[in-house]
């Protein structure tokens, strides 16, 4: 080998620095790009250390190898080609959670233009020979992704990027935490004694708080419960229902309360029925419906492997297109770049993963089967809900079966909104901030799985719908423990602006007060309304089945519980009661066997109604809005408030 040839180390040191400055750069971006979130920034304080390092390290060490000893350089050679065809299968398997074979096509083409990208650059720069930047560009390759495998657990997945520190807060007051577990029924939920464990983070939130154990949800589906959840006001007063879908700005709502007395507010909702252009943000300093689509594959960003290594760390899958890790990436950015740590903060988040169609991502299936939630993927869940809803079962009936796979993959799902959820208490108990912190959890509303022939939450307030969890958990001012007090989950309302000093008057007839005082003398009774049916979905089947009597569904309903008994109000149709404690499943109307009750609670309601103000909306203003973009349209059809067409 002649002088002229000879390639010295530190040619082989700047050539693969070069080179792995370059790759770590189109890495970065083009991890974003893949991945549709994360922050290139993040990727690069990664990358940079690891590629240039790599690099200059790998071609150093050929250098010498390609002085030293010729014939063994040439061997490396012969490598090159299988050698880049491994680390690109790599690149595809380490990354995603799909088949290796969908994406092993483009992510070797992908990669072989990089590496002669890179290997051109460094020859040009260093003037090393092709072979030889060939050579330190696939070396450093080797180096940076056997590096980042292990850095980012082998696989396991790593926290959103929340911030390692924190400033000292300087704002005695507390912090709230209002978390929704989107459709969320409590008997599903292991704190709640169910037999899976699905939700382990939640049971360590509530032996550190209080477990209400007979909560009623003010409806049975999303837009009037969280007017619920933001007013303290049932849905009759507040007035949001199918045909009026938004919170009227004359209502003050808890954001906007807490804003006026100095808290920062920031409300991140993952279910996109809550939108500004309804009224939801009302209050909040920032405001956000973080996700690209509902369901997607899972892509691990390099962004979430450097928060794993420089911060901020966890263990749990991400999935970067889901909303609740886009939601997590969003609050972490807002924690790195907008909290003033001078003023408490109030957070609200929904959690949308329960909701159907339920589609539990790869790597996330506790109990599911993956080939069974590849077909059920591919069915139209919400249709088949309700034909079979519709119908009483008569026209294709689901089966126990298929029922059965339906619950297994909703359990799955809500395992992983546990999951996220813990991922946010490991953060405030590393950030310092739990221990002044009110975290509060509830759920907007349950889901039906065939109980009462009934699917989805619509048409019902049966308890697999009102029947809802609630969690308190407040260090040093709350003393954990069970509470089995009948309580209403908006009372949440009162509860908060208690914490935070802000005062609130009760509604002339109280069924709220805060649950961090000693409740008012008296009866306890717990109320709950579904004030429009859902005629659009009604209409929509009407068509297709016309045979079949849709006038059941066609009813406003009320309920009042007072201790174990319910009563069940329909506007078209007789009052039913049950025990709700000796028949969870309310299989067995009372009102005939004990119609005194009965009618004792039928007064209480009716008394109740007369007394609570009713909504009257405004006068209709026509005014220009906005069409709806194609992705609004399509994440409403998956949320199953849309139709096909």
């Amino acid at each position: 080998m002649s002088e002229a040839n000879r390639v010295s180390p530190v040619q082989g040191i700047l050539a693969g620095a070069v080179v792995g400055l370059v790759a770590a750069l189109i890495a970065a971006f083009a991890d974003v790009m893949l991945a549709g979130s994360g922050s290139a920034m993040g990727a690069l304080r990664l990358l940079v250390p690891l590629a240039v390092g790599a690099g200059a390290v790998g071609g150093g060490a050929l250098a010498l190898v390609h002085g030293l000893a010729p014939a063994v350089f040439g061997w490396l050679r012969v490598l090159l080609a299988p050698l880049t065809v491994i680390l690109v299968l790599l690149f595809a398997g380490r990354w995603f959670d799909g088949s290796i074979l969908d994406l092993a096509v483009r992510s070797l083409f992908a990669g072989v233009a990089l590496f002669v990208l890179l290997s051109i650059l460094a020859a040009l720069l260093v003037r090393l020979p092709m072979r030889s930047a060939a050579i330190a560009a696939i070396a450093g390759f080797a180096i940076l992704w056997g590096v980042s495998w292990v850095a980012g657990g082998g696989g396991e997945a790593v926290a959103e990027g929340f911030p390692a520190e924190l400033p000292t807060a300087t704002d005695s007051r507390p912090n709230v935490v209002f978390i929704v577990m989107d459709t969320v029924r409590a008997d599903h939920l292991s704190a709640y004694g169910y037999s899976r464990d699905t939700s382990p983070n939640v049971s360590a939130m509530a032996a550190e708080g209080v477990l209400y154990q007979n909560v009623l949800s003010p409806g049975c589906w999303t837009l009037p419960t969280h007017a619920s959840f933001f007013t303290g006001l049932p849905a009759s007063t507040h007035g949001v229902n199918r045909q009026h879908q938004y919170v009227d700005q004359k209502f003050e709502t808890l954001a906007e309360r807490l804003q006026g007395v100095g808290y920062q507010t920031v409300g991140l909702s993952t279910n996109w029925m809550l939108t500004p252009n309804r009224g939801y943000d009302q209050g909040f300093d920032v405001w956000g419906n973080p996700t690209g689509s509902m369901r997607g594959s899972k892509v691990k960003t390099l962004d979430a492997m450097a928060a794993g290594i420089f911060g901020g760390g966890s263990d749990g899958p991400t999935d970067a297109s889901t909303g609740s890790t886009k939601m997590h990436q969003d609050l972490a950015a807002w924690f790195r770049d907008g909290y003033d740590s001078s003023k408490p903060f109030f957070l609200f988040l929904n959690y949308i993963e329960a909701h159907a169609p339920y589609i539990p991502l790869e790597g996330m299936m506790q109990w599911s089967d993956p080939a069974t939630v590849k077909a059920w993927s591919k069915k139209p869940q919400q249709d088949l809900f309700r034909k079979h809803m519709f119908t009483r079962g008569s026209v294709d009936p689901l089966s126990s079966r298929e029922i059965g796979e339906l619950e297994t993959m909703y359990d799955d799902e809500i395992w992983y909104v546990d999951l996220k959820i813990g991922e946010l208490m490991k953060f405030l108990e590393e950030s310092g901030l739990d221990d002044n912190t009110l975290v509060v959890l509830t759920a907007d509303h349950g889901e039906h799985f065939g109980e009462n022939e009934m699917f989805g939450h619509q048409y019902s307030l049966f308890q697999p719908l009102v029947g809802v969890p609630l969690i308190v958990r407040y260090p040093g001012k709350l003393q954990p423990g069970v509470d089995d007090r009948l309580v209403q989950s908006h009372a949440v309302f009162p509860t908060i602006l208690d914490a935070a000093g802000v005062e609130w008057e009760m509604q002339p007839t109280p069924t709220l007060h805060s649950l961090l005082r000693e409740a008012p003398d008296g009866e306890r009774y717990a109320f709950s309304e579904y004030m429009q049916p859902d005629v659009n979905a009604l209409a929509g089947f009407n068509y297709r089945l016309t045979s079949t009597d849709m006038t059941p569904f066609m009813q406003r309903l009320r309920v009042v519980r007072k201790g174990d008994l319910k009563l069940v109000w329909r506007s078209e149709s007789p009052a039913e009661l049950y025990d709700v404690r000796q028949d969870p499943l309310e299989a067995r109307n009372l009102a005939e066997e004990r119609p005194e009750e009965a009618r004792e609670l039928l007064r209480v309601l009716n008394a109740w109604v007369t007394s609570t103000p009713q909504y009257v909306p405004p006068k209709v203003t026509l005014v220009e809005v906005d069409e709806p973009t194609e992705a609004e349209v399509e994440h409403l059809r998956d949320l199953g408030y849309v139709g096909g067409n």
